[in-house]
């Protein structure tokens, strides 16, 4: 089975998903800035052996195999990345088609 990269695993989504990956065989590796998430939420799988949590936010660079920190984004870049994904374009958003 894969090792899954969960992120917001300490929200309700993230938590549910970490459980569903678990239970198919997966190995976890879950990260959250605990900004909105609550470790309650994983609180059941803190004895979880293929479940490994770290605090953490994703705008700074981790590395999963323990690498040195550092910022990798900024405000710009997630306003960039956000816009590209919803399709916005010179100020106005345009419709893709589903091919």
């Amino acid at each position: 089975m894969a090792r899954v990269l969960v992120t917001g695993a300490a929200g309700f989504l993230g938590s549910h998903l970490s459980d569903r990956l678990l239970d198919e065989g997966h190995t976890v590796l879950s990260v959250d800035n605990l900004s909105i998430g609550n470790l309650e939420n994983l609180r059941h799988l803190r004895n979880e052996p293929r479940f490994t949590f770290e605090e953490w936010d994703i705008c700074d660079a981790f590395d999963p195999e323990g690498g040195v920190p550092g910022k990798v984004c900024t405000r710009e870049d997630e306003t960039n990345w956000y816009e590209r994904s919803l399709g916005w374009h010179e100020g106005r958003r345009t419709v893709r088609s589903r091919s």
